[in-house]
């Protein structure tokens, strides 16, 4: 099952290429949409660090 599953995964992944290859605008779109999300990931992971423990 696992072996349909990644080859699934594996050639969705060949078409969104191909389709972000032959439509730039839509590669750009992507990479400001993806750097977006990482960063406010990254914001977020920030924001919430826990406090470190104290001995007592």
């Amino acid at each position: 099952m696992s072996l349909a599953v990644n080859a699934v995964i594996i050639l969705a992944a060949g078409s969104i290429a191909v389709f972000l290859r032959r439509k730039p605008s839509w590669m750009r779109w992507q990479r400001w949409a993806t750097g977006t999300l990482l960063g406010a990931v990254g914001v977020k992971l920030a924001l919430d660090a826990p406090t470190p423990a104290t001995a007592g």
